[in-house]
């Protein structure tokens, strides 16, 4: 098991670099966002029962916008 899996179902903890679903349903339905504008939105797994810092968030919220910065080559 990959420590990802482990940090969800072993030992519930926040990982460094969590595994994420990236969806923009703009770019196939454009009645989802404004004229101009995408909707994205990004589901991180984690276990259940952590308590859930604000810094937490940022953290997970500031990697998956630096992984998606690298994957399309842009600046968000």
């Amino acid at each position: 098991m990959n420590a990802h899996a482990k940090s969800i179902y072993e030992n519930p903890s926040w990982i460094k670099k969590p595994l994420f679903y990236l969806c923009c349903p703009s770019q196939t339905d454009p009645n989802v966002a404004p004229e101009g504008h995408e909707n994205l939105f990004i589901h991180i797994r984690s276990a259940t029962g952590l308590d859930c810092p604000k810094e937490q968030e940022d953290q997970y919220f500031d990697y998956c916008i630096a992984e998606i910065e690298k994957l399309c080559g842009e600046s968000i």
